[in-house]
């Protein structure tokens, strides 16, 4: 134990503290209890003649019945415990307040959650925005051992802003994935995804991005900043960008213009040959490989397909990462196609692209699709903004060699999006299936 740990340690016993008494009469207690259980177990178990038992208590016994010595002895054992629980109970109230059996069951039960967590499956989910982060949400309720890697790519609103103006990672999907898996209360929630209104210079800008930025000055590097940030929000598993260098997307249209910019692709709602990044010599971040690699279950999306999910893929490096990993890769496709960069798309398309894009035919095993049907109110609002159910095209999904699972994995509100637990539950599901016919065939 270090000097910083010892002094932490010993103030526990400063004058003041009122712990000391109290810990004295818990050795009290247990002196007592112990002496009186030696003199039970000797009196009950043997004849007492010298050489067996000390010359006090064969005293003793001339002059006390040995059945009153016995009695004596079990009372004197029950005054012990009393001493030892009443030392604790005051110890503990001295420390933590006045605490009721409903606050230590809810203790009790938030340690059995957080170790049942942290024995669930590494899962690797790789995309962004807020596909991404409904996902997590599901996720965080079967294991803390999550990885989120983001694209870095983003470059609009407050996350642009301190991209362009600072030189750092864009914020933005790191910080709404981070409150996804953060375990802390709503208001705690609000405060980090609160947008100033106004205010010269801070009008736009998201207070979880300038509290990262302040976090990445004052350590001096992001990835730190970033990991202090999920101490706070006490956030089950990690958030990492699949690069740390500055990079660009750029996108090539349908006839032949091209874009960079991943904000203004978004916007331009035509529709898309292909993306790339600019520069395409980045290097993949070492925490997003390494979580690859240790990764039992990878999820791709869901998110948009083009400015989202590919930019993570088309890091050097990560591809091959997955490639090399012995984990099965899940691919959520969307339940609604995106004005322009996919209208028109069936699921099909939507796993070509990928396929098309990373020039690998066996990078995904499962294709996960929505099965539930949305209301005519809900279909003509997206129809106004050029948004469709994706259609799926089981036999053509089949047809490239991937297993297909279908599932009710909508929400019932008003949008037309993916429900956090039905997701998560279903990802589970295949993994739980996996693992059980993994078990099988060791077995046979």
């Amino acid at each position: 134990m270090n000097n910083n740990k010892q002094k932490k340690l010993l103030r526990w016993f400063y004058p003041g503290r009122h712990v000391k008494r109290f810990l004295l009469l818990c050795a009290f207690g247990v002196i007592i209890a112990s002496l009186a259980l030696a003199v039970f177990v000797i009196l009950a178990t043997m004849s007492i003649d010298k050489g067996q038992i000390a010359f006090l208590l064969q005293d003793l016994s001339r002059y006390i019945p040995r059945y009153l010595v016995i009695i004596g002895s079990v009372l004197l054992f029950t005054l012990g415990i009393y001493f030892i629980i009443l030392g604790v109970q005051l110890v503990l109230k001295n420390i933590f307040g006045t605490i009721t059996t409903a606050d230590l069951g809810e203790m009790a039960d938030g340690i059995y959650k957080k170790q049942l967590l942290a024995q669930g499956p590494q899962i690797v989910v790789i995309g962004g925005g807020t596909g991404l982060s409904t996902l997590l949400r599901g996720l965080k309720g079967y294991t803390s051992n999550i990885t989120a890697i983001v694209t870095a790519a983003d470059d609009g609103g407050s996350s642009g802003r301190i991209r362009k103006e600072w030189g750092l990672v864009p914020p933005g999907d790191i910080r709404n994935c981070l409150l996804a898996l953060a375990e802390t209360e709503p208001l705690m929630n609000a405060l980090f995804d609160y947008r100033f209104a106004n205010g010269e210079g801070l009008e736009g800008h998201n207070f979880g991005n300038l509290f990262i930025l302040a976090m990445s000055e004052v350590t001096g590097d992001f990835e730190t900043a970033v990991q202090e940030f999920s101490r706070v929000l006490k956030v089950r598993g990690q958030v990492v960008a699949s690069t740390l260098d500055n990079i660009n997307l750029k996108a090539i249209f349908a006839n032949g213009e091209e874009i960079v910019g991943e904000s203004r692709i978004s916007k331009k709602g035509e529709k898309i040959n292909k993306v790339q990044l600019e520069p395409n010599t980045c290097s993949p971040n070492p925490s997003a490989l390494k979580a690859i690699e240790k990764a039992e279950l990878i999820v791709l999306g869901p998110g948009s397909l083009y400015t989202s999910i590919m930019p993570n893929l088309l890091v050097p490096g990560m591809v091959e990462a997955i490639q090399n990993s012995k984990a099965p890769v899940i691919y959520v496709v969307n339940v609604m196609s995106e004005p322009g960069e996919t209208t028109g798309f069936t699921a099909s398309d939507h796993l070509k692209a990928i396929i098309d894009h990373v020039n690998c035919n066996r990078l995904i095993d499962f294709v996960l699709v929505n099965t539930d049907i949305f209301g005519e109110d809900i279909r003509k609002r997206y129809q106004k903004e050029g948004a469709f159910p994706v259609e799926i095209d089981l036999q053509k999904l089949e047809a490239m060699g991937v297993q297909v699972v279908s599932a009710s994995l909508a929400n019932s509100l008003d949008f037309a999006r993916h429900d956090p637990d039905k997701l998560a539950s279903a990802i589970m599901g295949i993994l739980a299936r996996l693992k059980l016919r993994s078990f099988k065939n060791i077995l046979h």
